[in-house]
């Protein structure tokens, strides 16, 4: 029967971890077959990734322009954000799959600076195939201990989040102590 693994992809659109993981645990028992299961979460988890790129891509520059000040993205922000695309894009997206609640904002966001579509494509195919063989075999692998696994991801996830958003409110601190330590991003020319 089909149904379970048309409910898997549209489920791996919008959902992460801890759906993949429970797919993995639910093959393990017998109720899902390892390679329908990979397959249509793995075109569920880029199906998804490419939906918030486009909403990013559509959307995004204008949602800045209107709305950034109230989410505290200013001009220069997505500036350098778009620099930081350009220059790290795929790295970028990589890690971010694999950070708990963020994923889905660096995807608009990616769009939103305009990354080129054929390189967002491509990173995002190896970037979701990896994570999909990660998530989904550890649910496989652990399938009794599902539950503490996907506390401990959501757990690490946010850590890492927060470690991001304390980074970006104090950019400026770390740029002037850096630039007094180490002379770095100063703005005399050499």
């Amino acid at each position: 029967m089909i149904i379970p693994y048309i409910v898997l992809f549209f489920t791996m659109m919008f959902l992460g971890e801890e759906a993949m993981l429970v797919a993995g645990s639910l093959c393990s028992l017998g109720v899902l077959r390892p390679d329908l299961a990979f397959v249509f979460s793995l075109l569920g988890v880029y199906a998804g990734d490419t939906f918030w790129f486009s909403v990013g891509w559509y959307l995004g520059n204008g949602f800045v322009k209107k709305f950034g000040k109230f989410f505290f993205v200013t001009t220069e922000r997505f500036q350098k954000m778009q620099n930081l695309f350009d220059k790290n894009g795929k790295w970028v997206l990589f890690f971010s799959k694999f950070v708990f609640g963020f994923n889905h904002l660096i995807m608009a966001a990616a769009g939103a600076s305009r990354m080129k579509i054929k390189k967002f494509a491509t990173c995002q195919l190896y970037t979701s195939f990896i994570w999909t063989v990660i998530f989904m075999g550890l649910g496989y692998v652990y399938s009794n201990f599902i539950s503490s696994i996907t506390k401990n991801v959501k757990i690490i996830g946010l850590c890492l989040l927060a470690f991001v958003v304390l980074f970006i409110i104090s950019e400026n601190q770390i740029k002037k102590a850096a630039e007094k330590i180490f002379g770095f991003f100063s703005s005399k020319k050499d």
